[in-house]
């Protein structure tokens, strides 16, 4: 049997795709042919009547069929479960009078083809139970078949009707939307979505706290399965992110005991996928502050803290409704996102800030530039240069219809439009930034070393970065010992915030096709990826070295100092596309440090971080992981937004980690 990392291996080759086409054309002719047509309705309705049906023996239903691949492009996004829990399919439907388009009519072939499937569902389910030879083997084999029959009877034409059905109809969704070739699907705000049923649950006497805890454990380790077809570019790159918490249109903290249930759930879980974004505002209770930090301390990355007396105003300032800016949750990892509303893409390019310089070094006149401020102006230039290229990608970006999403997606059923043609109530596009800080700390040595010192010339700074550094061996020590982005003394963050409004001023009025705004962010996911291909920028890194992880300075001997960094960068406009300050911790500090590690959270929140995230982990754990992987199969790391195994990680990224982890320990690589 294959491990999930060769099987994720095994999904990249070229001959796996070629060896599940011919599958999938053995079970389904039709499929491949609607495929090259881009035809979803006749793929979708191929899958529903021939994809395969696992039921399994666990209290929930959740299969894929990994040999049906559509060709869809649609990601970063959560459906609107709500959409099918507070209601059957068969309420969703136009009625004849008001199917006045193709949309209407593929919206609705597509519900049919839904049903055709939950059809098939009961009747495996049905046939499941009948195969046992008595009862009592029946209950070993499948002991809850005779409930889910009657979930999948009544997803036709009734609500769900307990906690328990409503996180099986989340499952539904979440499974077919996965299967029709999105990815990165979100979650979206679970407590605030179940805590009817459950609340209803509990009144009723059907369930107590700790059966409900039971019951999200094991929907937990069910999401988690399959977790190798689900990643994207590396193992655990899921996308599967659950929002918890909140704020009311008063301002008020939102939260329940599903809440907490949640984050407690998820600590003891200890899996790499799915994750949490845990959003505060001024007034969250201590407590929960404290239950998030007890996650944290597991080493799982869970949760990500979002800040919402940051986010909702600049959601508010950017044209999103009020009630849907308190109604946030995010896409892929941290990026706020209107779920089920919002066709917003957020990752569909990514503006690499160090290229500008190069370009400035390899292609400007430098003797022009005799001063700083020049530097800087023809820097921004080039960096113009960069941005209209992403706007060109962006523009040019086409993708397949999705019809089942734009079913479950608020605003395509009233505009009678697909997702793709700017059916959602939101429909914005948005991109991740890398290298912001080391372009921060290579202009801020030019200041220093060219212009204030004179200890090299512009064109020294052009042989360095070209040149790697050879012929400037000591300039490496020096230029990367002024590590100035993420320091507290005030003129990083300036120039961040002068590069950042600049960017913002140079896509203010750009639209996509469909009439989408761009939005950014600081945090991305290539710091490794793209610092593999960028050339050596003057801050002492090298060429094909990583880019500064999202925010973040490990030399710094205070937490307090990198919290009071981001505080003063600016995220207005429409700069809130993911900003997340990324620090290491050692457990052994979060042990003896739990109640001033929990202020410490607490107090940047409330100073202005955007967001935030910790790797809870130790150098001697991971080096030992490293040299022998066998003994730390299960040990998380977060990654740039997600948790991950360490052993499962490419070793570019494992040495990354190992790094910045025995920086932040002092420790000498």
């Amino acid at each position: 049997m294959k491990s999930d990392k060769e099987l994720f291996l095994w999904k990249k080759e070229a001959e796996t795709k070629e060896e599940w086409d011919r599958k999938c054309t053995e079970k389904a002719p039709r499929f491949l042919e609607a495929r090259n047509r881009e035809d979803f309705e006749t793929c979708f309705h191929e899958l529903c009547e021939h994809m395969d049906i696992t039921v399994g023996t666990g209290r929930f239903v959740y299969f894929f069929d990994v040999y049906f691949r559509f060709g869809t492009s649609i990601a970063n996004m959560a459906p609107d479960y709500e959409a099918i829990l507070c209601q059957g399919l068969q309420a969703l439907y136009y009625k004849k009078e008001d199917c006045t388009n193709t949309f209407c009519e593929r919206y609705n072939a597509v519900l049919a083809d839904l049903e055709l499937l939950t059809d098939r569902i009961t009747d495996c389910l049905t046939a499941c139970g009948q195969t046992s030879a008595d009862a009592a083997d029946r209950d070993v084999n499948s002991a809850y078949t005779e409930r889910q029959i009657q979930w999948f009877r009544r997803i036709k034409n009734e609500r769900a009707q307990t906690f328990e059905e409503a996180l099986q109809r989340i499952l539904f969704l979440n499974q077919m939307i996965w299967q029709t070739g999105s990815w990165l699907v979100g979650l979206g705000r679970l407590d605030m979505l179940l805590y009817p049923y459950y609340q209803e649950d509990l009144a009723r006497g059907r369930i107590d706290r700790e059966q409900a805890g039971c019951l999200i454990r094991e929907f937990l380790h069910t999401l988690h399965g399959y977790y190798w077809y689900k990643s994207n570019q590396l193992l655990g790159d899921t996308g599967q992110v659950m929002i918890l918490g909140g704020t009311d249109l008063q301002g008020n903290y939102l939260y329940n005991d599903l809440t907490v249930l949640f984050l407690q759930c998820v600590k003891d879980c200890r899996l790499s996928d799915p994750k949490i974004v845990l959003r505060t505002n001024r007034k969250m209770p201590r407590e929960l502050m404290e239950e998030a930090v007890r996650g944290m301390a597991t080493g799982t990355g869970s949760p990500l803290l979002s800040n919402d007396d940051l986010i909702i105003p600049r959601l508010i300032e950017f044209g999103i409704k009020k009630e849907d800016a308190c109604a946030y949750s995010t896409s892929a990892c941290w990026e706020p996102l209107i779920g089920g509303k919002s066709s917003s893409m957020n990752n569909q390019s990514s503006l690499v800030y160090t290229r500008a310089l190069q370009t400035m070094l390899q292609e400007e006149p430098l003797g022009n530039l005799s001063s700083f401020e020049a530097v800087k102006e023809q820097f921004l230039l080039c960096l113009r240069r960069e941005i209209i290229k992403c706007e060109k990608k962006l523009y040019t970006q086409k993708h397949w219809r999705n019809t089942l999403y734009s079913i479950f997606m608020g605003g395509c059923r009233e505009s009678k439009k697909d997702i793709t043609e700017g059916g959602a109530r939101y429909h914005h596009v948005g991109i991740t930034t890398v290298g912001l800080g080391n372009v921060v700390n290579s202009l801020l040595n030019i200041q220093k070393y060219v212009f204030e010192e004179q200890r090299y010339s512009m064109m020294d700074v052009k042989k360095i970065c070209i040149g790697n550094y050879a012929g400037y061996p000591e300039a490496v020590q020096l230029l990367s010992s002024h590590n100035w982005y993420g320091q507290d003394d005030g003129s990083a963050a300036a120039l961040a915030n002068e590069l950042q409004a600049y960017v913002t001023k140079t896509t203010e009025d750009f639209r996509t096709p469909i009439g989408g705004k761009l939005k950014f962010g600081i945090s991305g996911p290539d710091y490794l990826l793209a610092g593999n291909e960028e050339n050596a920028s003057f801050d002492g890194r090298k060429k094909g070295e990583p880019f500064i992880v999202h925010i973040s300075n490990e030399d710094l001997s205070s937490y307090t100092e990198l919290m009071n960094f981001a505080a003063a960068l600016d995220y207005g406009d429409n700069r809130f596309n993911g900003n997340v300050v990324d620090f290491m911790v050692s457990p052994s500090f979060m042990e003896k440090h739990f109640d001033k590690f929990v202020t410490l959270l607490t107090r940047g929140m409330e100073g202005g971080c955007f967001q935030l995230q910790t790797n809870v982990l130790g150098s001697e754990t991971l080096l030992e992981a490293k040299q022998s992987p066998e003994q730390f199969p299960h040990l998380i790391v977060r990654v740039w937004g997600f948790s991950a195994y360490y052993v499962e990680l490419p070793e570019s990224y494992q040495n990354l980690l190992l790094e910045r982890a025995m920086k932040s320990e002092r420790k000498r690589a």
